[in-house]
């Protein structure tokens, strides 16, 4: 019975730890972004400006939502006023700069998530049992064999 037991928890781990790969995966697969903008943002417009410059790729996560939104009341804003004018900020476009800020965003929430998925798959790696863990390297250096010989 104790066997049983074994076999249906270490099925249950091994999905568990195929899912958690899964994840992983879709997580590498997000695709990089070239910037569009030199990643510099001020709250003021001015070039030579003396207001401090934030530098988007390494703003947190509310950081970045703030200097969006920012963008997009002012973006709002100058189309009330300038209908058909393109807005600008800091010399670039206010579609470059949300394609930039977007991509920062998903980039940051992307980080967490590989954070959460290792401490998953640290808690999975404590709890497997030795025949699973045979198991595993065993396919391990099936696949291994297969792709290189």
């Amino acid at each position: 019975m104790p066997a049983k037991k074994n076999n249906n928890k270490d099925s249950q781990i091994l999905s568990l730890i195929n899912t958690v790969k899964e994840k992983r995966k879709e997580i590498e697969n997000a695709g990089k972004h070239s910037f569009k903008t030199n990643g510099l943002f001020s709250y003021s417009d001015e070039v030579n400006s003396n207001s401090s410059k934030l530098n988007i790729n390494v703003l947190d996560l509310n950081r970045l939502l703030n200097v969006r939104t920012f963008l997009y009341v002012m973006n709002n804003q100058h189309q009330l006023l300038n209908p058909g004018v393109d807005f600008t900020w800091c010399n670039y476009t206010f579609s470059d700069w949300v394609l930039d800020l977007n991509s920062r965003i998903m980039n940051v929430t992307i980080d967490k998530k590989k954070k959460e998925l290792k401490i998953l798959e640290e808690r999975l790696d404590k709890i497997i049992s030795p025949e699973l863990r045979a198991e595993m390297e065993l396919e391990s250096l099936q696949r291994e064999i297969n792709e290189k010989f």
